[in-house]
């Protein structure tokens, strides 16, 4: 990796970030299961457990 494509990455993986709260907020708004995937397997997760589950460990995680 260059020099020039260090900020390129930085932008996409702030762009993800962003990109994956909005998708929480649109979910807890529209009060909606969260569907991931982890360790292979699928999870639903629904509303109140938003709080408890989707921390920034797990974001990191997924980008």
């Amino acid at each position: 990796m260059n020099k020039e494509t260090n900020p390129i990455r930085e932008k996409i993986l702030k762009g993800l970030e962003l990109t994956s709260k909005r998708l929480i907020e649109t979910k807890r708004d529209r009060n909606l299961e969260l569907v991931i995937s982890e360790n292979r397997k699928v999870k639903k997760i629904k509303h109140p457990n938003f709080a408890l589950r989707l921390d920034t460990t797990l974001l990191r995680k997924v980008i």
